[in-house]
């Protein structure tokens, strides 16, 4: 019997053209030419033609393939996959593979008569497993906006995943990520992760959106009276609102300005607040409204005195006595101990009140005035200016002094020394009156 002549070409590539050396071999000898078409190749597959010239009396074609590298290990231990259709041309497709690995495999044609033809053997090495994204992070400002990923891989295609961030909306546009932003108006930057996915690579990619940023001209006002009085808005926000906390105080937004009006007060002391806010409920400023019914030109009488805190020397107790400067200067011969009138000593001062230290009426006074402004020390407080204490040689103040209208305090910070090197402490003094 005439034995059939085949002509067979096994090929690791895509359904593309590639020039191939035409070779007829009698059967059971088959080989194979050409080499694998690059860019059929992904990091975990690749396909394989087989050409044979002719189809009779062929039972099955198939490609045995593995790691092996020799053709009696692959017919022995490959992996197969084979077809009984009669045709010329055969696709077989590798997958599961890793990537970066070279491969070799066999065509081989089993006819009727039960020979079998095998071709030389081939190889194709799979590419590398590559996924990335440009940028490597997405950083966007504080305000509504659509960033850009341009995602890259060797895999067929690539998927992503996404948090719950509801500030975030996402689309897939061809090999790019759309990510859409609101505007940020909280006080804190935004932080989210979107994972992608091809084939056996995972990548991460971090998303940040900075906050937007709010000033007031000032933050705060004294008032006792009603009033009025505004202060101005610094901020990049596209939206931002003003109200009030209370009844008695108003508001309203006129350009970057808020104006606000405060009603006479009906109690001793009360504290309201002009919030603006940030788009709806975004970041927050607050400007606070102190007011009180102290009237600062009656402060003198009898308090209760307290010493919290003292060095070592008497002279930094108080008599409960607070007179203003008036007072103080006319005050009668008799009122002074020692005969020593410090009148002549403390008349050229500018002060509003003095008290008299404890031990000796009005010979270590201490010289103040309460201004109508918050201390910075003590909030919601008036500051308290010590212009002098004892004689300015051997004693020392501090501007940490301050009224308190609720409680109806006055707290005095200075120190008296004999020596400007034995300074070692404030000492702390309460007056609170009756």
């Amino acid at each position: 019997m005439k034995t059939n002549i085949f002509l067979i070409w096994a090929l690791a590539g895509a359904m593309v053209s590639c020039e191939v050396d035409k070779l007829n071999i009698t059967a059971p000898d088959v080989n194979v030419n050409g080499g694998p078409v690059e860019s059929s190749l992904t990091p975990t597959s690749a396909r394989v033609q087989v050409i044979i010239s002719a189809t009779e009396n062929v039972k099955e074609v198939g490609i045995l393939y593995g790691l092996q590298t020799d053709q009696a290990a692959l017919v022995n231990y490959g992996a197969v996959i084979s077809s009984t259709e009669k045709k010329s041309e055969y696709l077989f497709d590798v997958t599961d593979c890793e990537s970066a690995t070279r491969y070799s495999y066999v065509a081989y044609a089993l006819l009727e008569s039960g020979e079998v033809a095998y071709s030389v053997v081939r190889s194709f090495t799979t590419v590398a497993a590559e996924l990335s994204a440009t940028p490597s992070r997405l950083s966007l400002d504080a305000s509504a906006q659509t960033g850009e990923l341009a995602i890259a891989t060797t895999f067929d295609g690539w998927s992503y995943t996404s948090g719950s961030e509801a500030w975030l909306v996402y689309q897939k546009q061809g090999d790019r990520l759309l990510v859409t932003a609101t505007e940020n108006f909280s006080d804190e930057r935004r932080v989210a992760t979107v994972k992608f996915t091809a084939g056996s690579r995972t990548l991460s990619v971090a998303i940040t959106q900075e906050h937007r940023t709010v000033t007031l001209s000032s933050d705060s006002v004294f008032m006792n009276t009603n009033g009025s009085g505004s202060f101005t808005v610094e901020t990049d926000a596209s939206t931002w609102s003003a109200r009030s906390d209370a009844s008695w105080l108003t508001c309203s937004k006129d350009g970057q300005t808020v104006n606000f009006e405060a009603s006479a007060p009906d109690v001793p002391y009360r504290v309201g607040h002009v919030i603006v806010t940030l788009g709806t409920d975004g970041m927050t400023a607050i400007f606070t409204v102190v007011q009180y019914q102290v009237d600062l030109t009656a402060l003198a009488g009898e308090y209760t005195p307290r010493t919290i805190e003292k060095s070592r020397d008497s002279r930094g107790d108080f008599l409960g006595t607070v007179l203003t400067k008036e007072q103080f200067m006319n005050l009668e011969e008799a009122d002074f101990e020692w005969a020593w009138d410090r009148r002549g000593d403390f008349g050229s001062y500018e002060f509003d009140y003095i008290v008299s230290g404890d031990g000796k009426p009005w010979v270590y006074p201490l010289l103040f005035t309460v201004h109508n402004e918050e201390s910075p020390y003590a909030e919601g407080c008036l500051r308290v200016e010590i212009v002098a204490f004892m004689e300015s040689s051997n004693s020392i103040v501090s501007d940490q002094s301050y009224y308190d209208p609720k409680l109806r305090e006055i707290v005095f910070y200075f120190e008296f020394y004999e020596s400007y090197f034995d300074h070692t402490g404030w000492d702390k003094a309460i007056l609170r009156k009756q």
